[in-house]
C-alpha cells in the first residue's frame, strides 16, 4: 500500500520583506511621528502608493506605509500620464529603472541616471549636469557652485588657442639666457628640478652618454634606431633610485615595475632632448613619464613641443623582500620550470638556434651583438622555451654601475616572446607584432649581476593568448640556468599588430619648426606624404597634476602642428577619443593613441558628418568637411589592401587555386533552380502580409505628388520657377554641380510625367498649360504618415534628402552627410531596408529561398560558404543569419561592404556568431553570393555581375535582389548621393546638349 503525506506551512510574508523587519521599530516610529507637524507639501510629491498620490498625510499613514509594498511603477505611470514629456533624474541609483517602466511610445522623455557611489562620482555628477543642460534646465555641477569657489584654483586659459581669428599675433617668448645643456652632464640621467610639496622630480637624459647611443642604435627597426622597452624601464629605475634616500646601495635596490605603456617610439638623435618626470605617489613608489623635445635646453622644455613616449609605475624594494611573499609563492607554483623541459624536449616543437635566431628576427628587429643572448628557441603551439646566455661584458654600463635591473638582460627575456609570436607562431601575416604594454615585472634578488662579471645563463618559458582586434597577451617566466629557481616574471605583455609603413611613420623624431631631415631613409622613397596634423585644443594642464589617468590627455605641446615627418595615424586627444567612442559605440579603452581610423575603428566618409557635428558642438571651432577634416586628425585614404571590409573584388585573372565543388550527387545550381521554381507561388502571400499589395493603387499616387512637390521646390530655388512661366515658354536648365548631371534627366522626367513640361527633343523642354500644384510637401508628407503608416520609414527617409534637394544639387550639402548625419539618421536608413514593405517583401522571399536551398543540400561534408556583398547596415544579414541558423546545416557567412564603418559595426553586432568569419581567398570560393539593392549603383550591371560570378564555385548561386521599376521616391532619396541613378548614353547626351561638362 502506498501512503502519501502532505505537509503545509504558511509563509509569514503578507507584507514586503523590509516591512516584516520594520515591524520591530513601528512603535518607536509612531511615537516619533506624533511629535512632528507634517504640513501640506508646497511642491507636488508623487508618493509610491497604489491608487493615487497623497495630497496630505499624517504620522499614522507613514507608519502604515512602512509595512506595505512600494508602488514605484504606479507613481511613474501617473507622472507620465500627467505630463506629455518629462526629464527623469534618478539620483544615486546604480540600476536605473525609469526607462523600463515608461511606455515605448514616449520617445521625448529624457532619463538621466546619476551613479554617485563609486570613485568617479564627481565625474558622473558633472556628466549629469551636462545632460540636464542639453535637456533644457539651467543647473550647475556642485563643483561649479559658488559655495565651492573657496576650494578651487583660478585658471586663466589663453584665448588665442580657442579663438580662430585671422589677425592674432603669436606670442613670442622673451629672449632668455640659455643655461647649461643636457650634453654637459656626465651621467646618463641627472636631476633638473624637484617640488617637495607635490613630490615631483624632473630629470634630463644625457643623450650624449655612450650607454644611450648603444641602447638605441643597437635596437633598429627598418634601419632606424629605436629605444627598446627595456631601456625605458632602466631610465625610470635609475631616476627613482636617485629620488630616494634609502641608505642602501643602488645595486641592492630591487625594482618592481607596473602599468608600463609605450605611447610612441623614441628614435636616436643627439639634438633631441629626452626628459623623465617622476611623481612619488607613496613611499618608494613613483609614477613616471618619458618625453622628448626638439630643444635640449632645460629651461625651454615647457615652451617647446614635447612628445610623450612611455608611462608606467616603478616601486623600489630592498633586496631581501619581493612584492608580496605569498604572491611570489603563488607565481612560482603556477610557473613550473618543468614546462621548459616539456616544450624544449617535444618532438613536435619547431625551433631555431644559433645565428639563425637573429637572422630570422631581423625582419622585425635587428639587434647589435651586445643585445644578442638568445641561443635557441623552441615553440609548441602557444608556448615557447628558450635558452639565454650573456657574457660578462654584455652590459650598457660598467660593472660598478650595474643595477639589479639590467636593460640588456631584460631585453633578452622580451626577445624570446617577440621571436615566438612574430617568427615561430606567425600570429600576424600582414605586419609586425609590437610590444606596447607590460602589466607587471617582478624580479628576485638572485637576478642581480655577479660581482666578477661572469657569464650568466637562464631558461625562459613564455605563452600567449589571443585577444580581440588581433592583439596578443603574453607572460614570460625566467629561471636561473644553474639553480633552476624562478628569478623573474614578466606578466601581461600586450602585442599589437603594426604594418611596416605606419611603423616607419610613427618613428619620426620631434624637431624644431622649420627644420628638415638632412638625410631621408631609402625606405621613404616613393611614399606618399601625409597631410599635416593639428589636434583639437584642450585645456592647459597644470604641470604638477600628473595622475596616471591623465597621461593620455592632450597636453599644451600637442596643440602645435607637427612637421610632416612626425605625422602618424594615431588619435592622441582624449576629447576626440570620447567623441569617437560615443559615436561608433566602441569602449574608450579600445581607441588607443595609435588606432587607425580607417582600419582599426572603421571610420570612413559615412561617419565623417556625425563626427564633425559632434566636434563642432563640443569645441568652439568651425570645421568644413572637405577643407578642415585633415586639419583635425589625419584621415587615411583607403588603399587597395586597406579598403573597406572584404572590399571590392578586383579582376586579376583566373584564380590559380582549384576549388573542389560539392560531390556530384548534390548540385547547388540544380537545387537552386528547383527551389526558385517553387518560390513563385509565395510572392503574393508575402506581398499581402507586408501590406504592399495595393501600393500602386493607393499610396503610389500620393507619393508621386510628394516627390513632385519636393522637385518643384528645388527647381524654384535653383532658377527654374515653373509658376512664373507661361505655356510654351522654354524651361531653363537648373543650376547644379557637375557630379549630379546624371540625376538631372530623372528630375525633368518627374516634372514631365506630371504634365507640367513637354519634351521638345534635343534636350529642350517647354512649359505646358497644366497648372502647378499648390499642395505643399509638408501636407502630403503628413497625409502619407497618417493614411499609410506601413510606408512611414521610406517617407521619412525621402524627407531627409528631398527637403534639401536644392542644397544637394548645387553642391553646398552632401546627401550622404544628411543620410548618415547621426545615429538616428542611420537607424532610419536601417529601418527602411529592414521594415519597409518593398524591401521586407524581397527579404522574406530571399530568406525563404535560401532556407529551402540549404535544407535540400543538407550537410555536404563541409560548410556551405555564403558571401553578402554590399551588406550595408546589416538588415538583410540579421534576418538571413537568424533564419539559416535554425536549419541545422553548417555554413559560413561573410559580410562585406566598401564602407569600413559599416563593416566595423557589423563586426561588433555579429561578434558572437562563430560562423561570421572573414575570407582570405575570395576567387571561386563561395557557394552562394547575395547582393541586395547594391549593384544598381554601378556603371555597368553586366560587368558587375560578371565580376561577382568570379567569386562563385563551379555550381554556385548568385542571388540578386534589385528593383526593376523606376521609383521616383527612391531616385530622389538616393540619387543625389551618386548611387541612385544609372549612367545611360541617353542621359549623357541629353545633358551634353544642355551645357553639361565632359558629357
Amino acid at each position: 500500500m502506498l501512503s502519501v503525506f502532505f505537509y503545509r506551512s504558511y509563509l509569514n510574508r503578507l507584507v514586503s520583506p523590509s516591512g516584516h523587519v520594520a515591524r520591530l521599530i513601528l512603535g518607536g516610529l509612531r511615537e516619533l511621528t506624533e511629535t512632528l507637524d507634517i504640513r501640506r507639501p508646497r511642491i507636488r510629491v508623487e508618493t509610491c502608493s497604489a491608487n493615487d498620490t497623497w495630497s496630505a498625510f499624517d504620522g499614522e499613514v507613514i507608519v502604515d506605509h512602512t509595512r506595505q509594498s512600494v508602488y514605484f511603477g504606479d507613481a511613474v505611470e501617473r507622472i507620465a500620464s500627467r505630463l506629455s514629456s518629462a526629464i527623469w533624474l534618478e539620483a544615486g541609483s546604480s540600476t536605473p529603472v525609469i526607462r523600463r517602466i515608461l511606455p515605448e511610445r514616449r520617445n521625448d522623455d529624457s532619463t538621466i541616471a546619476a551613479h554617485l557611489a563609486g570613485d568617479d562620482a564627481l565625474q558622473n555628477l558633472a556628466h549629469v549636469a551636462n545632460r540636464l543642460w542639453n535637456s533644457g534646465p539651467a543647473c550647475h555641477s556642485w563643483l561649479a557652485s559658488r559655495a565651492q569657489q573657496a576650494v578651487g584654483k583660478m585658471l586663466h586659459l589663453p584665448p588665442y588657442q580657442f579663438e580662430q581669428v585671422p589677425h592674432w599675433i603669436s606670442v613670442k617668448p622673451a629672449t632668455r639666457v640659455r643655461p647649461p645643456t643636457v650634453s654637459q652632464a656626465t651621467g646618463l640621467v641627472f636631476l633638473v628640478s624637484q617640488d617637495a610639496g607635490s613630490r615631483e622630480y624632473n630629470f634630463a637624459v644625457n643623450t650624449s652618454h655612450a650607454s644611450f647611443g648603444l641602447a638605441i642604435k643597437g635596437h633598429t627597426v627598418h634601419g632606424e634606431g629605436v629605444c627598446p622597452a627595456s631601456f625605458y624601464l632602466e631610465l625610470a629605475v635609475r631616476c627613482a633610485i636617485m629620488s630616494t634616500t634609502t641608505g642602501s646601495s643602488p645595486s641592492d635596490v630591487l625594482p618592481h615595475l607596473e602599468a608600463f605603456t609605450v605611447l610612441a617610439p623614441l628614435a636616436f638623435d643627439r639634438d633631441v632632448g629626452v626628459f623623465l618626470r617622476l611623481r612619488e605617489s607613496s613611499r618608494g613608489k613613483f609614477d613616471f613619464s618619458i618625453r622628448s623635445s626638439p630643444s635640449k635646453f632645460i629651461a625651454e622644455t615647457q615652451d617647446t613641443k614635447q612628445r610623450q613616449h612611455a608611462v608606467g609605475r616603478v616601486s623600489l624594494l630592498c633586496s631581501e623582500e619581493i612584492v608580496d611573499d605569498a604572491r611570489w609563492k603563488m607565481v612560482k607554483l603556477l610557473a613550473k620550470e618543468s614546462r621548459y623541459q616539456c616544450v624544449a624536449g617535444s618532438v613536435s616543437a619547431k625551433g631555431v638556434s644559433g645565428d639563425l635566431v637573429y637572422e630570422l628576427f631581423s625582419t622585425v628587429v635587428d639587434y647589435a651583438p651586445a643585445y644578442r643572448g638568445v641561443q635557441r628557441v623552441a615553440a609548441l603551439g602557444n608556448e615557447a622555451a628558450a635558452f639565454v646566455m650573456l657574457s660578462g661584458d654584455q652590459h650598457l654600463f660598467s660593472l660598478d654601475e650595474l643595477l639589479a635591473y639590467d636593460a640588456i638582460t631584460m631585453d633578452n627575456f622580451f626577445q624570446v616572446t617577440g621571436i615566438h609570436v612574430n617568427c615561430l607562431a606567425r600570429c600576424n601575416d600582414t605586419g609586425a607584432l609590437v610590444c606596447t604594454t607590460v602589466g607587471e615585472i617582478i624580479l628576485a634578488s638572485s637576478l642581480k649581476p655577479t660581482e666578477h662579471g661572469q657569464a650568466r645563463s637562464w631558461t625562459v618559458c613564455t605563452s600567449y593568448e589571443t585577444e580581440g582586434h588581433g592583439h596578443l597577451s603574453s607572460n614570460v617566466f625566467v629561471y636561473d640556468g644553474v639553480s633552476r629557481e624562478l628569478v623573474a616574471a614578466i606578466l601581461g605583455i600586450t602585442f599589437r599588430p603594426l604594418a611596416p609603413r605606419p611603423l616607419t611613420e610613427t618613428m619620426a623624431r620631434p624637431r624644431p619648426p622649420g627644420q628638415r631631415r638632412e638625410q631621408e631613409s631609402p625606405s621613404d622613397e616613393g611614399l606618399e606624404t601625409c597631410p599635416e596634423q593639428v589636434l583639437v585644443a584642450g585645456s592647459d594642464q597644470d604641470s604638477s597634476s600628473m595622475e596616471m589617468s591623465s597621461w593620455e590627455e592632450v597636453t599644451q605641446s600637442d596643440l602645435q602642428p607637427p612637421s610632416k615627418s612626425t605625422i602618424n595615424a594615431g588619435i592622441v586627444s582624449l576629447q576626440l577619443r570620447e567623441v569617437l567612442s560615443s559615436i561608433i559605440d566602441v569602449p574608450l579603452a579600445d581607441i588607443r593613441p595609435d588606432s587607425l581610423l580607417w582600419g582599426d575603428l572603421g571610420i570612413d566618409s559615412l561617419l565623417v558628418t556625425e563626427i564633425l557635428a559632434e566636434i563642432r558642438a563640443k569645441f568652439p571651432i568651425n570645421l568644413r568637411q572637405h577643407s578642415s577634416w585633415n586639419a583635425l586628425i589625419w584621415f587615411p585614404s583607403p588603399t587597395p589592401e586597406q579598403g573597406g571590409g572584404q572590399g571590392e573584388v578586383v579582376n586579376d585573372g583566373a584564380s590559380d587555386k582549384s576549388v573542389t565543388s560539392h560531390h556530384d550527387e548534390t548540385s547547388i545550381a540544380l537545387t537552386g533552380s528547383q527551389c526558385f521554381a517553387r518560390l513563385n507561388s509565395s510572392f503574393d502571400k508575402h506581398v499581402a502580409a507586408m501590406g504592399f499589395a495595393e501600393f500602386y493603387q493607393e499610396c503610389f499616387p500620393i507619393q508621386s505628388r510628394l516627390v513632385l512637390a519636393y522637385v518643384l521646390d528645388a527647381f524654384a530655388s535653383l532658377g527654374c520657377e515653373l509658376q512664373s512661366l507661361g505655356a510654351g515658354d522654354d524651361v531653363p536648365l537648373i543650376r547644379h554641380h557637375t557630379r549630379h548631371k546624371r540625376l538631372l534627366p530623372q528630375l525633368y522626367s518627374i516634372v514631365e510625367e506630371a504634365g507640367l513640361i513637354a519634351h521638345e527633343g534635343r534636350g529642350q523642354f517647354r512649359r505646358t498649360a497644366v497648372p502647378v500644384p499648390r499642395v505643399s510637401a509638408e501636407v502630403l508628407h503628413n497625409e502619407i504618415l497618417t493614411r499609410y503608416p506601413q510606408h512611414a520609414h521610406e517617407t521619412k527617409l525621402l524627407r531627409v534628402t528631398a527637403s534639401r534637394l536644392a542644397d544637394c544639387l548645387d553642391g553646398s550639402v552632401e546627401a550622404l552627410s544628411l543620410i548618415f548625419q547621426n545615429s538616428t539618421a542611420r537607424s532610419l536608413l536601417e529601418d527602411v531596408y529592414t521594415d519597409a514593405p518593398m524591401f521586407k517583401t524581397a527579404t522574406l522571399l530571399l530568406e525563404q529561398y535560401l532556407g529551402d536551398v540549404i535544407s535540400h543540400l543538407g550537410n555536404v561534408g563541409r560548410g556551405i560558404r555564403i558571401l553578402e556583398m554590399g551588406a550595408g547596415l546589416g538588415g538583410t544579414t540579421k534576418r538571413l543569419v537568424e533564419a539559416l541558423s535554425g536549419r541545422g546545416v553548417d555554413f559560413s557567412y561573410t559580410f562585406s561592404d566598401l564602407s569600413s564603418s559599416l563593416v566595423a559595426a557589423a563586426r561588433r553586432n555579429f561578434s558572437t556568431l562563430p560562423f561570421m568569419t572573414p575570407e582570405t581567398e575570395l576567387q571561386g570560393s563561395f557557394d552562394i553570393v547575395i547582393s541586395t539593392n547594391c549593384i544598381h549603383a554601378t556603371r555597368d550591371l553586366v560587368n558587375s555581375a560578371t565580376n561577382i560570378c568570379k567569386l562563385l564555385s563551379a555550381d554556385g548561386l548568385l542571388c540578386l535582389v534589385e528593383s526593376t521599376r523606376n521609383l521616383f521616391w527612391y531616385e530622389i532619396a538616393f540619387g543625389s548621393t551618386g548611387g541612385g541613378c544609372l549612367t545611360t548614353v541617353d542621359s549623357i547626351l541629353w545633358l551634353g546638349r544642355n551645357g553639361g561638362n565632359n558629357a
